[in-house]
């Protein structure tokens, strides 16, 4: 008998517990501004789905105790350490009773997914409570590796890739660029959290105060600022995007979906003129729905071609 298993009643009863943890991870993912990733991971092979909701689920659950407003920094401490506490012991045992995690270590199982991974991403979300700025690039970039890279690294066996090492850059730039994504669109609510995830090497060089990015003015150097950061965005996704022949066709139009979101996410604030303080940068649902019907199309088309390569080659 599994850890996971123990003191859970019949197997029936505990199939029934680890659907149900899924679907938990389903709703925590859809209702904490997910629906990009919900959409993508609708395009994956349906075996493979639940594993991406509890991947997701669990970084969303852990970043929402994290950054929410409602409560002190203090409080917000407390609770991240009871959760690291809840996350370790679930990692020994291989099991708990919180849904999220119950559903994270049937994952992590099943894919062979290194729990360093699971462990970088807590350092950077208890970073995220200490760490308010950072001086250099390179700084802010070792945020990115355990923040966004550690996820990426999470999901690549998910995504049965057929070059690991190829596809495994091509999901390091991708983390990144997303990583880079979102502290552009998220300069505002950052702010308000008392965190500054531009670095101040850029924000000096183009004479940006911290203060500045109240969002009272905004400037053509604070506009300089956000267009080297999207620069850099841009960059890496072109990297991930010539990676994605060494994934399956199974995964590719999920990845795709994400690489499309984040493309037409740097188009809006490129269009904005660079101009994400005085509003958050957001694509409404219909542009998610159209970009999540195209690769849609894309997966139903490939499927198409396999299986009539199939049945040509088992007449010939």
């Amino acid at each position: 008998m599994e850890a996971w298993e123990a003191g859970c009643g019949t197997r029936k009863a505990q199939a029934a517990r680890t659907r149900e943890a899924f679907a938990y991870c389903r709703r925590v993912l859809v209702g904490a501004e997910g629906l990009e990733f919900y959409l993508a991971s609708a395009l994956l092979p349906t075996r493979k789905r639940p594993y991406t909701w509890a991947l997701y689920g669990f970084a969303r659950y852990t970043d929402e105790i994290v950054d929410t407003t409602r409560y002190a920094p203090e409080r917000r401490t407390a609770r991240f350490e009871a959760w690291n506490g809840a996350v370790e012991a679930a990692l020994r045992s291989g099991d708990s009773s919180h849904p999220v995690l119950h559903a994270l270590m049937r994952t992590l199982g099943r894919w062979d997914i290194p729990a360093c991974h699971v462990r970088e991403y807590l350092v950077s979300q208890e970073m995220d409570l200490r760490v308010t700025e950072y001086a250099t690039y390179a700084d802010l970039r070792g945020f990115i590796e355990r923040a966004s890279l550690s996820f990426g690294r999470q999901m690549l066996p998910v995504l049965e890739p057929l070059d690991r090492v190829l596809a495994g850059r091509g999901g390091d730039a991708m983390s990144e660029a997303m990583q880079l994504t979102n502290i552009v669109r998220d300069v505002q609510e950052d702010y308000r959290l008392g965190r500054v995830y531009l670095p101040q090497e850029d924000l000096s060089a183009c004479g940006v105060s911290p203060r500045d990015l109240s969002g009272t003015r905004v400037t053509p150097q604070m506009r300089a600022v956000v267009r080297k950061q999207v620069g850099r965005a841009r960059e890496l996704l072109v990297t991930a995007e010539l990676q994605e022949g060494a994934l399956p066709p199974s995964s590719r139009p999920a990845v795709r979906a994400v690489h499309s979101i984040y493309g037409a996410l740097l188009r809006e604030v490129e269009m904005r003129d660079f101009d994400v303080f005085t509003s958050r940068v957001r694509l409404g649902p219909w542009r998610k729905a159209a970009i999540g019907s195209s690769a849609l199309a894309e997966r139903l088309s490939d499927r198409f071609a396999c299986r009539r390569t199939a049945a040509v080659v088992a007449t010939a």
